[in-house]
């Protein structure tokens, strides 16, 4: 595919992650496919009636809290933009919802920007037959009613928007890496929740590039979340792969990391997927040097370990499609030529990887504002990585296990409802839980 994006998401609430994969399918053909995910490596293709769209994107949420993930897609159709909101009424069925969404080509995300418990819309890039690039902030107002808030961000033609408390309030920021038509510049810009609907651009100046992906994780396992992202330059000609370090009051360090440029256009993403409690990084890229996979080896060294059938493709993701505890890779390779998941092999997990040595609960279920995690003898400083359920990192900070200490109270406030996946990583222990937030 070109023009192509994807989102994992459990539709079916069936506890594994289902796909829907956009793009061109060939040169002309655009596609957008929902497959559904029915375990040992079978996905079924849903016959759901949904719009064909390119040079978009597709994220899932639950707009309407009844438990069920709704689907978001924009992009072109035929040259027109569009944007589409579909509801999950269950049994495989996706029923269009009408809002007052603007067309776009670009970039839409999902964002509770006000902490009310419902899903708003972040959207980026270029809205429509006669207007040019635009930012816009919508609010969820329930019932499929989304009304613009009064906002000044910086126009956008958006490469992606990578949406996560970076600075640990308790309330969702944005981050946006593309370009203006209007002058031909890239932009890169950190957007700050600062509460009551009021946004603030980070005076820092990251380095400036379009047409790829940006994700937040905490890479060096020191409580806050880092950002990766890649694209190209305001000279069209040198591409990049960028990691900063996030330094806490809104300050970043670039890491010297040495990490191979992923092409252009191209996609980066984290995970651990050695399962050695640090996060790795993939990349991917059109033409030169197709999906690579870089392990973490701690102090910014990052260690090419990409298996020879990764080959070329754009984009690409970890995701965990199998539940087996151990982070898969899609790839989505272009001009028709197939998509594909690569399980991951690299390591089978036992007892000693992920141990029932040691215990954990999470109460309440399911949990609102706060969730308790009760410990079991573990005596140690562990690592608390919190995943989605697209496998997504959204919460990566050390908790204090004490002997005879009972309960950890941890705020997760600030995660949208849904199912998540706590990893508790302690030196000889992984353990895994399920996480089921639902603010009342």
């Amino acid at each position: 595919m070109t023009g192509a994006s994807f989102a994992w998401g459990d539709y079916d609430n069936d506890d594994d992650s289902d796909l829907v994969i956009m793009g061109f399918s060939s040169q002309t053909s655009e596609v957008t496919n929902i497959y559904r995910n029915d375990g040992g490596g079978v996905f079924t293709l849903l016959n759901s009636g949904i719009v064909h769209l390119s040079n978009g994107s597709a994220s899932w949420g639950d707009y309407d809290t009844d438990g069920n993930p709704d689907l978001l897609l924009t992009g072109m159709n035929n040259g027109t933009a569009v944007t589409a909101l579909y509801h999950n009424d269950g049994n495989d069925v996706f029923t269009s919802v009408s809002t007052d969404l603007p067309p776009l080509i670009g970039i839409a995300r999902w964002i509770d920007y006000d902490n009310d418990g419902s899903q708003d819309v972040i959207m980026a890039g270029w809205m429509g037959l006669g207007s040019s690039d635009s930012t816009e902030l919508f609010h969820n107002d329930g019932n499929g009613i989304f009304t613009e808030a009064s906002t000044d961000f910086p126009d956008y033609a958006a490469s992606d928007i990578a949406v996560a408390d970076y600075d640990d309030d308790g309330d969702e920021d944005f981050f946006l890496i593309g370009y203006y038509l209007g002058v031909s510049s890239t932009r890169t810009e950190l957007c700050r929740n600062d509460g009551n609907g009021v946004f603030s651009l980070v005076p820092f100046d990251f380095d400036k590039l379009s047409t790829g992906t940006a994700k937040w994780g905490d890479y060096d396992n020191d409580g806050d979340l880092d950002l990766l992202y890649d694209g190209i330059d305001s000279t069209a000609v040198t591409n990049h792969t960028i990691l900063y370090r996030n330094e806490s009051a809104d300050s970043f360090t670039l890491v010297n990391a040495n990490l191979p440029a992923s092409g252009e256009p191209g996609s980066v993403d984290f995970g651990d997927v050695n399962n050695d409690g640090t996060l790795d990084i993939l990349l991917s890229g059109a033409g030169f040097p197709g999906v690579k996979l870089l392990r973490n080896d701690g102090n910014d060294v990052f260690t090419d370990i990409t298996p020879i059938n990764f080959g070329t493709a754009v984009p690409s993701g970890f995701i965990d499609m199998d539940n087996d505890g151990d982070l898969d890779v899609i790839v989505i390779r272009q001009f028709g030529a197939g998509s594909t998941i690569l399980r991951n092999d690299m390591i089978a997990l036992s007892d000693q990887q992920v141990s029932s040595s040691v215990s954990y609960e999470l109460f309440p279920v399911p949990a609102d504002n706060f969730v308790l995690i009760r410990n079991g003898c573990l005596s140690a400083t562990t690592s608390l990585n919190v995943y989605d359920a697209s496998g997504q990192l959204v919460i990566s900070r050390l908790i204090l296990s004490v002997e005879g200490a009972s309960d950890i109270r941890f705020n997760c406030a600030g995660l949208r409802q849904g199912v998540y996946f706590a990893e508790f990583i302690s030196e000889n222990s992984i353990v895994r839980k399920k996480l089921v937030v639902e603010h009342l």
